[in-house]
């Protein structure tokens, strides 16, 4: 199984030339694109590629214990000073980082500028 993304054509290769790729090779293997664009995205993808790979129960429990260290984090952090986070992905031209990373700088206990 190949893991791409096709997201962000700038972050990475997008998933249509990696299909080719593996066409190319003809090396047969899945291509699946993942395309988070939250948190609980991001831990959905990991029992996607847990149940594609047959192990959905071990996938599903990873998943619930990553959940469980984020609200744990979000729980420290509540009544605490807010530091002001600023989550850049790119200088030029400026970007700010988007999908989930507004969630983890919450999460953390930082306030977003």
């Amino acid at each position: 199984m190949v893991l791409t993304q096709d997201l962000c054509d700038v972050c990475a290769v997008s998933c249509a030339e990696v299909s080719r790729a593996v066409r190319v090779q003809g090396a047969g293997p899945r291509v699946l694109s993942l395309e988070p664009r939250t948190l609980d995205d991001v831990l959905d993808c990991l029992v996607t590629v847990g149940e594609l790979l047959g192990v959905r129960d071990v996938a599903q429990a990873r998943r619930e214990a990553l959940a469980t260290r984020l609200e744990a984090v979000r729980t420290q952090t509540v009544g605490r000073p807010r530091p002001r986070v600023v989550a850049i992905e790119w200088l030029d031209p400026l970007w700010p980082a988007g999908h989930w990373v507004p969630e983890q700088i919450t999460y953390a206990g930082a306030a977003r500028h």
